[in-house]
């Protein structure tokens, strides 16, 4: 994808992003610990998919907002790429590296009628590493130390150009020291959303270098996917840590097929048009906003590609308006049923509780 960029900024405040495309539905890209969002340039510049704008932006204390002031927390970056998103305006897809992937769980958890996708690379778990004091010290004390850094992107990556890499280190450099020491707090310490299962119920990718010394398989089976309910992972062959720097081109096309996936295969729904009723009809229309609206809130969906039955309204949307529009490509696009209860012709009943079979 090779188009202009630009830059905007959220209200009055210092966060800005860049843009670039007129799509109707934004890709937005979160950069990791030490990183800048220009890491995403030439993955950005390979994707395909048409019909998208991608947005990338400086999480606080880093790249070109390195004179950011305040505390460096989870809380304060979901806060503000979470403005971006919203002043986007747009259904959307997040993408998040390292870190930045905890941020992008937490934006999309947050805005489950818009949010269509999540693609973790290479993710530390939200709820933290917790590494002891000496391990952590070794990330904490990178500010102002650019052989160290560059001794530990070496060690956590596979095939990491030079090139790329002397621009990470000079990337890292540019943060002060007491900001390094804050965001290695912030992934070692984690979230407390990370402790329970993600509020975000739609499709996620994992994608993890097979080299990342740092980001194990241990850790994403452990920590990572299965808070996830209907989650794919694919490894990167001759991938670390920066997976989406080191095989670019191929991490482009694991990210243009998952958008082919979960995107609206018609483009978003006018809100102006008018709304069929019953879910048997919504379910048709692909809206998971209409198709979540025909049930109760109490509605469990199971099905043979989730981990574990969903519970909810809010997050049957999001994983049905997915299914659906998934389901729509391949032709397979079905009736749903109730189980434990009759077939419904009509709109079910909010009152009572209904178990979604699909």
């Amino acid at each position: 994808m090779s188009t202009t960029m630009r830059t905007e900024r959220v209200g009055h405040s210092d966060v800005r992003f860049r843009r670039a495309g007129d799509g109707d539905v934004a890709v937005v890209f979160i950069h990791g610990f030490l990183d800048d969002q220009y890491i995403w340039d030439s993955l950005t510049a390979q994707l395909t998919t048409p019909g998208i704008e991608h947005v990338t932006l400086d999480l606080a204390g880093c790249g070109d907002r390195r004179q950011a002031s305040g505390s460096f927390t989870y809380a304060r970056f979901a806060d503000e790429a979470g403005a971006v998103v919203d002043a986007i305006g747009k259904p959307f897809v997040i993408v998040g590296h390292s870190m930045g992937a905890a941020v992008a769980e937490l934006v999309a958890a947050g805005r489950p009628d818009r949010a269509l996708g999540l693609t973790l690379v290479t993710p530390i778990p939200l709820a933290g590493t917790h590494l002891s004091d000496e391990t952590l010290d070794r990330f904490r004390s990178l500010g102002g130390d650019p052989e160290g850094e560059r001794a530990v992107r070496r060690q956590l990556s596979a095939a990491l150009p030079a090139a790329a890499l002397d621009r990470l280190v000079a990337a890292g450099q540019r943060l002060r020291p007491e900001v390094v020491r804050d965001l290695a707090e912030c992934w070692n310490t984690g979230h407390l959303a990370g402790r329970q299962q993600s509020r975000f119920a739609g499709p996620v990718l994992i994608l993890r270098g097979e080299g990342d010394g740092f980001v194990t398989e241990e850790m994403v089976n452990a920590a990572v996917a299965p808070r996830f309910t209907a989650v794919e992972q694919v490894l990167v062959a001759k991938a670390g840590h920066w997976a989406h720097l080191e095989q670019s081109g191929e991490v482009a096309a694991h990210l243009d097929r998952f958008l082919a996936r979960v995107l609206p295969p018609d483009g978003p729904r006018d809100p102006k048009a008018p709304r069929k009723k019953g879910w048997t009809s919504a379910f048709a229309q692909k809206s998971a906003v209409v198709f979540a609206e025909a049930f109760a809130a109490d509605v469990v969906l199971e099905a043979s590609v989730l981990t574990r039955p969903v519970e909810g309204r809010d997050q049957v949307k999001s994983v049905m308006g997915a299914r659906a529009r998934s389901m729509s490509r391949s032709g397979s696009l079905g009736r749903p049923r109730m189980a434990h209860g009759p077939t419904w012709s009509g709109r079910p009943p909010r009152s009572g509780a209904g178990r979604l079979k699909a």
